[in-house]
């Protein structure tokens, strides 16, 4: 699935589908390879926006965050990024201050 989402050549929606699919792992090369799409200007907005999703499913699914690689994502994405972090904070544990997620720094 790496190698769809960095193939530039590989069919959009594919890239899409393997963006969510990487998502549901904990993986350091899925988290690279979505790191490195995401911050690529030159990538469609639509697939950069599903890595900082994506990006974001991962960290919650470690319970700690990546505040190195959240706060270098674009703007736009790593806003999103922490839009699932912070709704996903407060879906689990009734507030985004309450820290249930361990906050890297």
């Amino acid at each position: 699935m790496i190698g769809i989402l960095l193939d530039g050549s590989a069919p959009y929606g594919d890239r899409l589908d393997c963006a969510k699919y990487l998502g549901e792992y904990f993986d350091d090369d899925a988290e690279r390879a979505l790191f490195h799409v995401a911050c690529d200007s030159a990538e469609d907005e639509d697939l950069v926006e599903d890595c900082g999703e994506a990006l974001a499913s991962i960290w919650l699914k470690r319970g700690s965050v990546n505040h190195e690689l959240l706060s270098r994502l674009p703007g736009r994405v790593q806003l999103i990024a922490q839009a699932v972090l912070d709704s996903q904070k407060s879906s689990v544990v009734g507030g985004p201050t309450t820290g249930a997620i361990e906050e890297e720094a």
